[in-house]
């Protein structure tokens, strides 16, 4: 009999074991959901920027998804001191403003979107309280549910960096540019973080003229510069997101020259005798090609000194004379051409150190090239005629 009381027992202690590890198992689970987030319940931050100036305004939406009903909903949000919060869209939930605080006071019901909105304007410089510029700052928020009882981290954009002067691909990103109503270019970092067609035309407008960037401190935009702005824009790819991997463009140029005299020949005025500005003219042909899609084509021509291009047969480039810079702003195809064309006028003044032959002096002048793409990997060079031979006189054959 005392054997069967202790199976018994021994049965007992044994069926409660797996209770036990149960209870701590579901403990832990519990845990680990409060910290990391519940299954089917997120809620994400979105900012309409990654930076911000003092003084500026940004915007923040939160998007709630999830896949049961909640009752009792909370959610908070804590931004540096002194930043205020002016809410746009509650989504029908009670505004705290002392707090930064959402109470819902009805249930959010499974499968139902709810997205909160709301502007944040940052302190002056100097009320800060966070250093000197540039900082990075960081922003936090929780939700809350009573039933079922629940507490998980808003996910998402969390941080932000304060700067005297923007970076030059978040100015263009939040560029609002002029318009009859307003004369001047503007910033506002309202905008989100997709490039516009009416602020990538007005890149192009930037860039063509050396006109500094607004929010930048005096930044203008240079060829690479205006290669990644197409990029971002063609692809519809935030400036804060990696562009798309793609093939290597494999870009080839090839230039053919074109003078008014044979063998490449450029005329220069010797004395009074001037065999007049054609002599010393000549026309220029890059052809362009591409073995996989280039997503906008920059081209650089480096041109001895002194001599200037006079004429572009613009087609669909944009031209940036200060550089001797064009640009594409269309999508390249595979096995698709295009063609740049432009007239060069060589310096009247002689070569500083000549080669003379045949009582003639002179000397031979070479181009030198390159052609990109923002998704490529470097830079091609311009391959093809490359050389004129400028001379003082003709040698009498």
């Amino acid at each position: 009999m005392g054997v069967s009381i202790l199976n018994r027992r021994s049965i007992r202690r044994a069926a409660l074991v797996p209770l036990v590890l149960s209870f701590f198992l579901l403990s832990a689970a519990w845990a680990v959901g409060q910290s990391a987030g519940e299954p089917g319940v997120r809620i994400t931050r979105t900012i309409s920027t990654a930076f911000v100036l003092p003084e500026s305004q940004f915007k923040v939406t939160l998007h709630l998804e999830t896949d049961r009903d909640l009752n009792g909903v909370g959610i908070e949000e804590t931004l540096p001191l002194g930043w205020r919060i002016h809410p746009l869209d509650n989504a029908g939930a009670a505004f705290k403003r002392a707090q930064g605080q959402w109470v819902f006071k009805r249930k959010i019901r499974a499968s139902e979107g709810i997205e909160i909105v709301y502007e944040v304007t940052v302190p002056k410089a100097d009320q800060l309280r966070a250093g000197p510029l540039p900082v990075c700052l960081p922003v936090s928020g929780t939700l809350q549910s009573k039933v079922p009882a629940l507490q998980i981290p808003v996910t998402g954009d969390s941080e932000l960096q304060v700067v005297s002067d923007l970076p030059v691909m978040s100015a263009i990103t939040h560029l609002v540019p002029a318009d009859r109503s307003r004369p001047q270019d503007a910033i506002d970092l309202r905008l989100g973080q997709r490039i516009s067609r009416t602020q990538f035309a007005r890149a192009i407008e930037l860039w063509e003229s050396d006109t500094p960037v607004p929010g930048t401190g005096g930044e203008t935009l240079t060829l690479p510069d205006l290669e990644r702005i197409f990029a971002h824009y063609e692809t519809c790819t935030p400036v804060d997101a990696l562009l798309p991997l793609t093939y290597e463009p494999g870009l080839k140029a090839v230039r053919t020259i074109t003078t008014f005299l044979p063998n490449d020949t450029l005329l220069l005025p010797r004395g009074c005798l001037d065999p007049g500005p054609d002599a010393r003219r000549f026309l220029v042909t890059v052809e362009i090609t591409a073995e996989h899609d280039a997503y906008g084509v920059g081209v650089r021509e480096w041109l001895p000194t002194g001599w200037r291009v006079i004429r572009v047969e613009r087609g669909e480039f944009s031209y940036r004379g200060s550089h001797t810079e064009w640009f594409y702003p269309r999508r390249l195809a595979a096995g698709e051409s295009i063609k740049l064309v432009y007239q060069v006028e060589a310096a009247p003044a002689p070569p500083a150190s000549p080669d003379c032959r045949d009582g003639c002096c002179g000397e031979d002048m070479q181009l030198v090239g390159t052609v990109s793409s923002a998704l490529g990997c470097g830079e091609y060079a311009v391959t093809g005629e490359d050389t004129v031979h400028l001379w003082q006189c003709l040698p009498v054959i």
